[in-house]
């Protein structure tokens, strides 16, 4: 997992209701010269992603994320799975 959100060269978007996922490129944001962070939260927020889980996220994202109303759940994971188990409050021992 790339711990930049803006940075990072895809996202996954998974239903946390029924398990479905989406792979979203994010090419765009990998080669901007500035304001990766804001058009990623804004895509996000197109996508209508209700919470995000990544390593961290720059001010200005946090400001465009918080205003779309998208929780942020920052820390360090080894995959997608661990990152969704602290999203969702799961205890990665659980899973």
């Amino acid at each position: 997992m790339d711990p930049r959100f803006g940075r990072a060269a895809k996202f996954v978007i998974v239903d946390s209701d029924s398990g479905a996922t989406e792979v979203v490129d994010n090419a765009e944001g990998v080669a901007a010269a500035h304001g990766a962070g804001i058009a990623a939260a804004q895509l996000m927020a197109q996508r209508g992603v209700s919470c995000i889980v990544t390593g961290r996220v720059g001010p200005k994202a946090e400001r465009a994320l918080e205003a779309a109303g998208i929780r942020v759940v920052t820390g360090e994971w080894s995959s997608v799975r661990e990152a969704l188990g602290a999203a969702v409050g799961i205890p990665a021992s659980l899973k």
